[in-house]
């Protein structure tokens, strides 16, 4: 049986099979505990996947990240509405009949970022001031993940970090 394109799925269809690398994994603290994760497939195309916090056992015994799998038995949904990490029409819900067969495929994003363009952020955010630059401190322990190869020039993905503003910790906005 063929795989399905990841950018293909749709609330209310019916499983298929996706090879997916798992990307992230964390456990949300909104509305309603889930444990979360980003699927990525060979087309750099990402969504999300929620499970029962109940189960994490099962789940951690099965899913590990960075790892690749032919995925089948996931249920098809809305996107989730709350602090949803990828732009997707649907999201995909994985019970215990969930399968995971651990796959090798190498051809798999091991990252995924969305850049904003200039012209989506006049609706994304509030304060329109134009941050030209930023200043990132980086621990000994960490500043061996930038490497030596880095030119001026390059991008490179920050995806969590600490604002301080004459050593406070800003918790609202960077400054």
């Amino acid at each position: 049986m063929a795989c399905q394109q990841v950018r293909d799925i749709r609330e209310r269809q019916k499983s298929g099979i996706i090879q997916i690398r798992v990307l992230r994994k964390w456990i949300s603290k909104g509305k309603k505990e889930e444990l979360c994760y980003q699927f990525c497939d060979v087309h750099g195309d990402c969504i999300e996947a929620t499970a029962d916090v109940k189960h994490i056992e099962h789940f951690n015994s099965m899913i590990q990240l960075q790892s690749c799998y032919r995925v089948s038995g996931y249920i098809c949904v809305g996107p989730r509405s709350y602090m949803a990490t990828v732009d997707h029409p649907a999201s995909l819900i994985i019970g215990q009949k969930a399968k995971f067969d651990r796959i090798v495929a190498n051809d798999i994003p091991t990252s995924y970022f969305k850049f904003a363009t200039y012209d989506t952020l006049k609706t994304r955010i509030k304060d329109l001031s134009l941050l030209s630059e930023i200043e990132i401190t980086l621990w000994p322990d960490k500043l061996h993940l930038i490497g030596d190869d880095v030119i001026p020039g390059d991008i490179v993905a920050i995806t969590s970090v600490k604002g301080f503003y004459n050593l406070n910790l800003q918790i609202s906005r960077l400054q």
